[in-house]
């Protein structure tokens, strides 16, 4: 009697089908019916559901999600195929920003040699320009208003032409020498070397 009962409603039974072979080896695969998990056995066979609407959703790692609406008549069989799920590309605001922090360049003994010798350099000078000019005053005092000097005014304008040409060397190499250092710690180590001419000084350097 059951089963003859069975066999009278079975044409009545509203059926659904969902198939998924285009997504079958997707990493972390669920398919959903009205939100319950249908088991990869369940795929592909035909079931019997109630009459009415359901809802089909397909979902896997790293894939856009499928979803489906689908209506079911009493006694109709309804086949819903889940299609291959398109990749997720994420968006700009998903992705980490990187930053990378500038590493602190070391100061090298060269550099602060150079550096202290630079500033030895412009203090010698401004004492020798301040000595230049203490001399010109001297002289002054010995001098009339034709710049006829005693000897001793004569001394004086020697020293003080002799102070400020040592006082302009040394402001140069004091500038030379402070150059150089900014020049060896943003550009690299140097072999570095101080060459005399009658003239002045230069400064040789060689970047390794």
């Amino acid at each position: 009697l059951a089963k003859a009962r069975a066999e009278a409603l079975s044409p009545r039974l509203a059926r659904l089908t969902i198939e998924a072979p285009a997504v079958a080896d997707a990493p972390g695969l669920r398919v959903l019916r009205d939100g319950e998990d249908v088991g990869r056995a369940s795929l592909g066979a035909s079931l019997p559901v109630d009459p009415g609407t359901h809802v089909v959703d397909a979902r896997a790692e790293g894939h856009e999600d499928f979803h489906a609406s689908v209506a079911v008549a009493e006694g109709a069989s309804v086949t819903v195929t889940v299609p291959r799920l398109r990749s997720r590309t994420p968006s700009p605001a998903s992705q980490k920003a990187t930053f990378t922090t500038p590493r602190e360049r070391a100061v090298s003994p060269v550099t602060v040699g150079l550096a202290a010798g630079g500033a030895l350099g412009v203090a010698a000078g401004a004492y020798f320009g301040l000595s230049a000019r203490a001399a010109w005053s001297r002289s002054r005092e010995r001098c009339d208003a034709d710049n006829a000097c005693d000897p001793e005014g004569l001394a004086e304008i020697d020293r003080a032409t002799s102070r400020a040409r040592v006082s302009t060397a040394l402001f140069g190499l004091g500038a030379l020498l402070g150059g150089a250092a900014v020049a060896v710690h943003l550009g690299g180590r140097r072999d570095v070397a101080i060459v005399a001419h009658p003239s002045g000084v230069a400064l040789r350097g060689v970047l390794r």
